[in-house]
């Protein structure tokens, strides 16, 4: 979470004070697992030839090595990897990580276009033309708040608001700015 205070204030100059993080839901791929399966034979088999229970001579140590790499060591780094995206939702903008230590902020303010298939997928457009494209149904239920602040911003076939982002007991509230009259 340091570096995503850190971009934060480095873009707005101001701390991160509040926000929610949502973990994205990710659905690691078969052929992860199905690789560590894998590195287990070898390494069952391995044995067996080091034991001299079986004496094919089959592998060697170095072949043993390689083999751990491919079949080990790159599905753990990608389970990895994929178990730790999560995006956080700020007052003025989303954060998204993307892999160890990278990070991708998109401010509500710098959004041009939005595209969506009305049904789970969000493409955000900055005035950069970088994109951030978000499964909805990825993140737990409050993500959908995002809704509320792009219909408030007009991007959904609505006149844009003055609005408010708040964070009161785990949950966003977004609301339309209230117009504070002058005694006189």
């Amino acid at each position: 979470m340091k570096q995503v205070e850190l971009l934060y204030y480095d873009y707005f100059n101001d701390p991160l004070e509040e926000y929610k993080r949502f973990k994205e839901n990710v659905k690691i791929s078969k052929q992860a697992y199905t690789l560590i399966f894998v590195f287990i034979a070898i390494t069952l088999y391995f044995g067996l030839e080091i034991l001299s229970i079986v004496n094919t001579n089959t592998f060697d140590p170095i072949f043993y090595a390689g083999a751990a790499v491919l079949t080990l060591l790159l599905p753990i780094v990608y389970i990895m990897r994929e178990k730790r995206k999560y995006i956080v939702f700020t007052d003025r903008a989303l954060i998204k990580r993307k892999g160890f230590k990278r990070f991708v902020m998109m401010p509500f303010e710098s959004i041009k276009q939005v595209q969506t298939d009305h049904e789970d997928t969000l493409v955000l457009i900055a005035n950069n033309n970088k994109k951030m494209v978000l499964k909805m149904s990825s993140y737990d239920k409050p993500f959908d708040k995002l809704r509320d602040v792009l219909n408030y911003m007009g991007f959904f076939g609505t006149e844009a608001k003055a609005f408010t982002i708040d964070f009161v007991d785990g949950d966003i509230l977004v609301e339309e700015e209230k117009v504070v009259m002058d005694d006189d």
